[in-house]
């Protein structure tokens, strides 16, 4: 048995910054970093932008140490917010949204303003080793949007599996503003995929859409990071509501083996942020003065 539960925002002030041991301060460290269960090791990314865009891998130890870097060039200045580990492999789904950085250096646009969806371009994917950092192949498919992954793992056949909420172009972005804004107006939702890709050459072999209801937020148990994992964790839409003007108002479990559906409905005016799994160590178990946490 598992319980979860949703963020809770807190301000936190910002006493001091963490070097991780060896990283420059010119080197961006992303929010979704990644962890391996069985290693203990911590990936995770950053952008440096300039005269040649650069995609910023990183590997640290448990402690969360830097132990390697390495670094590939793109071909343009893209929004990539979230990336996914499956076992073997650092994978990054690059939407077409490329930055245009001279409103923003002019001070006409803000940083929001200046993506702009090119579908023409396609969805790039790049493969990482994640022993050594090294890229393994590049590829380019449809065109979407995705913001955050669910999980990934290799398959018996040796392809990947990737689960993530994919968006089918970039107007999630013109619905953001709105919730912002108080009011939304934009009815731009994405829902839970799953692609299938060969590792070694970076081409999807299959595309498959898990779940067709409006979802975001997803996650799986940490233990199961980069395995196979049954369940998929999900930030939803209480049952018959209009979706337009509101927000997520449930969290639910999706089983990819049956396609059962569980929503969990937090009743009216609740909203959830990203939900959070946590294990419940102590189901069926009775705490007294000589249980520890």
């Amino acid at each position: 048995m598992a319980r979860l539960t949703a963020s809770i925002c807190k301000p936190w002030k910002l006493r001091e910054t963490d070097d991780l041991g060896s990283l420059d301060s010119k080197f961006v460290y992303s929010a979704h970093c990644k962890r391996d269960p069985i290693t203990g090791n911590i990936f995770n990314f950053g952008i440096t932008n300039g005269a040649t865009t650069k995609l910023n891998l990183y590997k640290s130890d448990f402690t969360g140490k830097v132990v390697q870097q390495s670094t590939v060039a793109l071909d343009g200045i893209y929004a990539l917010h979230d990336f996914v580990f499956a076992e073997k492999y650092l994978i990054f789904f690059i939407p077409p949204v490329q930055v245009n950085f001279l409103p923003l250096l002019t001070g006409i646009s803000s940083y929001s303003e200046s993506f702009k969806w090119k579908p023409e371009l396609g969805t790039q994917i790049l493969v990482f080793d994640s022993e050594t950092l090294s890229l393994v192949s590049r590829g380019k498919t449809d065109s979407w949007f995705q913001w955050h992954f669910a999980n990934g793992f290799v398959k018996e056949d040796g392809s990947v599996a990737v689960d993530f909420v994919r968006f089918a172009d970039f107007q999630t972005n013109q619905r953001l503003k709105e919730v912002a804004a108080g009011e939304t107006r934009t009815d731009a939702e994405g829902t839970l995929w799953r692609v299938c890709l060969n590792p070694q050459t970076g081409q999807v072999t299959a595309a498959e859409e898990l779940l067709d209801q409006p979802c975001e937020f997803p996650t799986v148990p940490p233990s199961e990071i980069g395995q196979d994992s049954r369940y998929i964790y999900l930030a939803m839409y209480r049952p018959n509501v209009d979706i337009v003007p509101e927000r997520f108002g449930a969290i639910a479990r999706f089983d990819t083996q049956s396609r059962n559906l569980t929503i969990a409905d937090l009743g009216e005016n609740r909203y959830p942020a990203e939900p959070i799994y946590v294990p419940d160590i102590f189901s069926g178990q009775r705490l007294d003065s000589n249980s520890y946490l």
